[in-house]
């Protein structure tokens, strides 16, 4: 009969803190089960820093944007957003080649112009949800920040010719240049002539019986004893 190994205090004291070490590493024999693991803190602030910066950076090219737009010299681009005379068919002047050198007045139209008041100083005026208007050739033309304007000053006109801007600024040099290179033109509506009455006789008094074809001196006769008989 063989006799049964028992274990001595200090083997049995190092097998109990072997298995703590390895409890200590489960979850399962945590305090609590509904505490986030410290990687997975780390993890959300990270997405969320992340997020953050993207937004920095949205923010920041926008204005970068911005002011890169805003100091683009005029000449730079209202050159090519003013369309040329050919295409608006206005004929350039006759002595146009002779007085490049010369300085040119300032040009004042003859005809009505619409600007509307607004004040630079009051605010920036690229918001995105606001556009303006330019019409270059139509009944009315000037800026516009109203595109049921827009149609009604160029609805019907032959040729008419409009351009939208994301600034004010940039659609009032815009349509200033174009006025003063005689690219604007004003059509506007055909006065209505009044339609000539149906007869000059309308309000005239009616004859009277004698003034008939049957008066005397006529040339119908009077009915007498059943003949017509001529009057001299």
């Amino acid at each position: 009969m063989t006799a049964s190994y028992a274990p001595n205090k200090a083997v049995r004291d190092g097998h109990d803190e072997d298995d703590e070490r390895r409890n200590s590493g489960n979850p399962s024999h945590r305090g609590s089960g509904t505490e986030t693991p410290p990687e997975d803190q780390w993890l959300v602030l990270v997405i969320l820093y992340m997020i953050r910066a993207m937004i920095h950076s949205i923010r920041y090219m926008y204005d970068v944007g911005s002011n890169i737009v805003a100091n683009i010299p005029r000449e730079f681009y209202l050159n090519a957003l003013v369309p040329p005379a050919e295409q608006l068919g206005i004929p350039a002047p006759a002595n146009a080649a002779n007085n490049a050198n010369i300085a040119e007045e300032p040009y004042v139209p003859d005809f009505p112009v619409h600007m509307p008041h607004f004040d630079p100083g009051a605010g920036p005026d690229t918001h995105l949800g606001r556009r303006w208007y330019v019409v270059f050739v139509g009944r009315q033309v000037g800026v516009f920040d109203s595109w049921d304007e827009v149609l009604a000053a160029t609805a019907g006109v032959s040729g008419q010719s409009q351009r939208r801007f994301t600034s004010f600024a940039m659609a009032r040099d815009a349509f200033n240049i174009a006025l003063a290179r005689r690219n604007v033109r004003w059509v506007p509506d055909p006065v209505e002539e009044p339609e000539p009455s149906g007869s000059n006789t309308k309000d005239m008094p009616p004859k009277r019986d004698d003034d008939g074809p049957g008066a005397a001196g006529g040339t119908f006769g009077r009915v007498a004893g059943g003949f017509i008989k001529r009057e001299v």
